[in-house]
């Protein structure tokens, strides 16, 4: 009330005196009030007392007001007999029909204030009657009628009896019809039931993409058993927890993974393996399998695990009853025919997988399951529709990318796809905008919402062709499924206003038995359904926040809680924070995620125990020890303390934005060459104060700042120092140290792009460039546990002389490899022109008597046994030497080989790098020394002739680019940058070798194994990856390739290699 002494105070005065920031968008201080204007009664009593002239008669004029400059402002008028309200509100902000809601919500609660004067706010009921009838009773009138007492597999029966003929499974190149499906699963669920599985008993299913995954979870299903999806992807901690948690009695497996499945049985040793290739006789003797007679739809079919904020993943409980009723909805909405083809996409372990199988088994489709190698957008596009697929459910963000692909390539978009599902993640308007535009008229756009805990899907919107983006901020989560029911509640359980947001809960037939094991999480998330009356039902508890639209389809905002979506896949981070705190450096950790352009990153913040310190490699290897690599933080943040809220809690918001790697503490520069350092760090990073061991590349750096950082050493330091450097020392304390001795010019040969780790180290020859830069975010993807060593060549600096020959290239990198690991076996790789290098240098060690363990070849052509000829003039190597660059910056110029004309050498490059300086595709300070040292190695190395003398013994393991696109440079192009005149004639030639090559080299890779299959007396394996030769080891690719790597890498110490990879 004191504030009252100064109600007369000027608004502008006040705004001045605060010194405020203005903002031509927004009204300064505040943008929302409330205005209590009482003169009126005491204006218009003075006025309607009689005076000389007799009464006034008075009447208020409600379209006279001033303009409001706030968002929204309510102004309260009293008058004798009422009160006259007056809203004002922005339209660019608010609808009109907003607007009357929150009077008629505001009239209501003064009402209720009225009538119960000292009740609380959350007490007053806003709702009118009709309002309430539509939120509880109207949107979720979902009831349709199911069969009440089938079982999952009954589906699947009942369809194969229809059409025993009709393809019910397919993957790559083998098929299963319905009938070789229910007459395999029937072996299966004989043999197991021999084996003593029933109702409610868990058996693992651990395997890799293939037929196997259906007739294995189908088979255990009519055995009355439940089926745990196990992913061989994930850590093998992971796993065997799962596996001891839920108490699995069998595991379903291949031969091929029995090395990685054998150790489970310490965990549980009663465990049995059974294995679907080697003990196949013995399951096809069995009969057909008997019903057991205790087995109800009651009874549970799956169990999956998601992350817990425990520290451990907690399994998710689902009914037949429950599936069975999902299966039926999802076919219905998806609209499935008899005869389609739905993709598989999902791995076993995630929930959609279910329904991708169960809901095409029950009414004539086939199940198509997607090859787990194909993952960028051009080949994927090429598999759908190899496939024909029909339906397909996928990540926004990877929907998304398809989008823009098909955006370029239009031929590309499947003939057969008619329905895209956009699941796991928030569906971003641009992306309904290409939708909108390319595909609206042929593909139907679904975007759907559901946890696992209410079987995978709980609402669906069918996204409007013709709906207005231009002012949409999000796209809807629709409605609720058949059978389920939606209600967005606040924090006493009641049912929020239109508009308002609250907690998304899910009712009717959706939710789970519940947390195996979890009672305690069970009661807190399965809650009594306060608006039934049918005994027993229950509310899920979903931890989103959503809100109602007018007319009932709900959006999605967020998470109340720490739990997060990262790349799709839904991560509690207290389970992270969990691993961390039990580390014994740690005393505390918090894990927030940060944003990233399209995506989000973890980052953890850490306080270490008094007299320890914490070190990021080992954080890491701890981490990948136990979770997945989608959960492993990119960041590690040291901190004295955790900043708390008054309560003691840990306050996230006021966590520093990640600035990089663990450390000891802030350590300042202890002498002029650290504090020289620090400055230029401070430059190049632009970061405050970076603690002198700080990571150059945890910090944000990389390969064109890590040139700059070299650039401006020179400068101001008068030393060079070469690239690798800074893979050797990383952070200021470790440059200065190298600073300070008197042979840091000295090229180094072996360059540590991952030192740790406790896995056999993996040595990697770069391409043709001969740097090692472009390969560091692979090295990063394979792991904190996976060393990684890779080749830098001789010759970069421009003043030492590049090696001539395949041969003396090996040798020196033998000898340079060797004083690190003396004795082998070996594990060796090569990109490329790098390739035939790593394979000479196994031809080299295996003369020596030393065991190579595997040879890993990067998208590398096998010499042709004639000497090759390309007859590479200055030109074309310029020209090449262009593209290398655009690989090792993230661009593409080949555009600029118009440059090149009737100049020698020197001139032609001193011309090529002011272009490329011209056009930002350089830093300024790149010195003509480094760059004829770049070009030097490059030229040399691309006019090597190698003709091997013999095999190896070795075996051969190739990831071959999925992608070939030849290049054409287009003259329009390079017109708009360049005018020169005689590039047309330049291009026209350039034009003629490159479409010589490009139709040579293409003939060539219609081979699988790209002719390595004569240079090995072993096996050679075939991987396809996403990508090109120039971008299949870097972002956005680089993930995919180092997965596909793991998994070979994972092999080969166990001696063998999964049969399903094998092309």
């Amino acid at each position: 009330l004191d504030c009252l002494d100064h109600a007369v105070y000027p608004f502008s005065e006040l705004v001045r005196e605060l010194k405020v920031d203005r903002d031509q968008a927004i009204s300064p201080i505040f943008q929302t009030y409330y205005a209590y204007q009482n003169y009126i009664t005491s204006t218009v009593t003075d006025l309607q007392r009689p005076g000389p002239e007799g009464a006034l008669h008075t009447k208020f004029l409600k379209e006279v007001h001033q303009e409001g400059d706030k968002d929204l402002g309510l102004e309260v008028y009293e008058e004798p007999e009422r009160f006259i309200l007056n809203i004002k509100y922005n339209p660019d902000l608010f609808e009109a029909a907003t607007i009357q809601r929150l009077l008629e919500h505001f009239i209501r609660l003064a009402a209720a204030v009225v009538q119960q004067p000292y009740g609380t706010i959350a007490a007053y009921d806003f709702f009118s009657a009709a309002q309430k009838a539509a939120m509880l009773r109207d949107w979720n009138d979902t009831a349709r009628p199911f069969p009440e007492a089938q079982l999952l597999f009954q589906l699947f029966e009942e369809q194969a009896a229809k059409t025993p003929d009709c393809t019910a499974v397919v993957f790559k190149d083998q098929a299963l019809s319905y009938a070789e499906l229910d007459r395999r699963s029937s072996k299966l669920a004989a043999y197991l039931q021999q084996q003593g599985v029933g109702p409610e008993t868990f058996v693992g299913l651990y395997l890799e993409r293939s037929l196997e995954i259906v007739v294995g979870a189908v088979g255990i299903l009519k055995a009355g058993g439940v089926y745990v999806p196990l992913d061989p992807a994930l850590p093998e901690e992971r796993l065997g927890y799962m596996i001891d948690d839920a108490k699995v009695a069998f595991l379903l497996t291949t031969a091929s993974l029995a090395s990685r499945a054998q150790p489970f049985k310490s965990r549980v040793p009663n465990l049995g393996l059974i294995y679907l290739d080697k003990d196949w006789p013995a399951i096809d003797r069995c009969s057909a399998p008997s019903r057991p007679p205790e087995l109800q739809p009651q009874n549970l079919a799956y169990v999956i695990y998601t992350s817990g904020s425990t520290g451990r993943p907690k399994g998710v409980m689902i009914s037949h009853l429950t599936t069975t009723r999902h299966c039926y909805s999802i076919r219905d909405y998806f609209r499935m025919a008899p005869g389609e083809r739905v993709c598989l996409q999902s791995p076993i372990s995630f929930d959609a997988s279910i329904e991708q199988i169960f809901a095409p088994l029950s009414i004539g489709a086939t199940v198509a399951i997607r090859d787990l190698e194909v993952l960028s957008p051009k080949p994927f596009s090429t598999m759908l529709a190899d496939l024909k697929i029909n339906i397909i459910q996928l990540p926004p963000a990877f929907i998304l990318a398809l989008f823009r692909e098909w955006q370029l390539n239009p031929r590309l978009i499947p003939a057969d796809l008619k329905l895209l599902i956009s699941c796991g993640d928030v569906l971003a308007v641009e992306t309904v905008r290409l939708w909108q535009a390319m595909l609206k008229d042929r593909v139907t756009l679904l975007n759907v919402y559901g946890p696992t805990e209410v079987t995978a899907k709980a609402t669906f919107h069918h996204v409007d062709p013709n709906m207005d983006t231009a002012s949409l901020a999000r796209i809807p989560i629709g409605r609720p499924l058949a059978n389920k029911k939606i209600y967005i509640l606040d924090r006493y359980s009641h049912p929020t206003l239109v508009g308002v947001p609250g907690e998304l809960h899910i009712g009717g037939t959706g939710p789970g038995r519940g947390y195996h094991g979890r009672p305690a999480l069970t009661a807190e998330k399965f809650v009594p359904d306060p608006f039934s009356d049918e005994p027993g039902s229950r509310l899920y508890r979903s931890g989103d926040l959503a809100y109602y639209r007018d007319d009932g389809t709900i959006e999605f905002l967020g998470r109340i809680d720490h739990q997060v979506k990262v790349r799709g896949h839904r991560i509690e981070l207290g389970e992270i924070e969990a691993v961390l705190a039990a580390h014994p450096a740690v005393r505390s950790a918090a894990v927030i995620t940060v944003d990233m352009r399209e995506d989000k990153r973890l980052v953890a913040y850490l306080v270490a125990k008094e007299g320890h310190t914490l070190d990021q490699g080992d954080l890491k290897a701890c981490l990948g020890r136990q979770l997945p690599d989608f959960m492993v933080p990119s960041a590690f943040v040291s901190l004295d303390q955790m900043p708390l809220t008054p309560t003691g809690k840990i306050n996230r918001r006021a966590l520093p934005q990640p600035e990089g790697s663990v450390g000891e503490g802030a350590i300042a520069p202890r002498d002029a060459v650290e504090l020289e350092l620090t400055r230029i760090w401070e430059e190049v990073l632009e970061v405050k104060n970076p603690d002198i061991r700080q990571d150059f590349f945890a910090l944000g750096g990389h390969s064109l700042l890590a040139i700059r950082l070299m650039v401006l050493i020179e400068e101001r330091m008068g030393r060079e120092l070469p690239l690798a450097t800074l893979f050797q020392a990383p952070t200021i304390e470790q440059l200065a140290a190298i600073l300070r001795r008197e042979d840091a010019g000295s090229e180094p040969t072996l360059v540590p792009l991952q030192a740790l780790g406790t896995k056999p180290a993996l040595f990697l020859v770069p391409g043709a460039g001969g740097t090692v830069l472009y390969l560091n975010e692979l090295a990063d993807h394979l792991g904190p546990d996976q060393p990684v060593y890779a080749f830098q060549a001789t010759g970069l600096d421009g003043r030492s002389e590049p090696y001539t020959s395949v041969p003396a290239l090996a040798e020196h990198y033998i000898q340079a490899m060797r004083l690190m690991q003396p004795e082998g076996p070996y594990l060796l790789g090569g990109h490329s022109f790098g390739g035939r290098v790593a394979f000479e240098m196994a031809r080299g060690l295996e003369r020596m008597g030393q065991k190579v363990q595997q040879l890993i070849l990067l998208d590398c052509m096998a010499p042709r046994p004639e000497a090759e000829s390309d007859d590479w003039d200055d030109t074309s190597l310029l020209i090449a030497f262009a593209g290398a660059l655009g690989m090792d910056i993230g661009r593409n110029i080949d555009m600029l080989a118009g440059l090149v004309a009737d100049q020698d050498l020197d001139q032609q490059l001193e011309r090529l790098l002011h272009a490329l300086k011209q056009q930002n595709l350089v830093l300024p300070d790149m010195r003509m020394t480094r760059f004829k040292g770049l070009f030097q190695v490059f030229n040399t190395n691309n006019q090597i002739q190698y003709i091997p003398d013999g095999p190896i013994n070795a075996r051969i393991t190739l990831f071959k680019a999925a992608d070939f696109e030849p290049r054409v440079i287009e003259q329009e192009d390079v017109r708009q940058m360049i005018d020169d005149p005689i590039i047309s004639a330049k291009l026209d030639a350039m034009n003629r070798r490159w479409a010589h090559f490009a139709e040579r080299t293409a003939r060539d890779r219609e081979d699988a194994h790209l002719g390595w299959d004569r240079y090995t007396t072993a096996a050679v394996t075939t991987y396809d990856v996403p990508g090109d030769h120039m971008t299949l080891v870097r972002e956005p690719h680089a993930q995919a390739l180092a997965q596909a790597m793991q998994a070979c890498l994972a092999c080969s110490a166990g001696g063998q290699m999964g049969a399903d990879a094998v092309r």
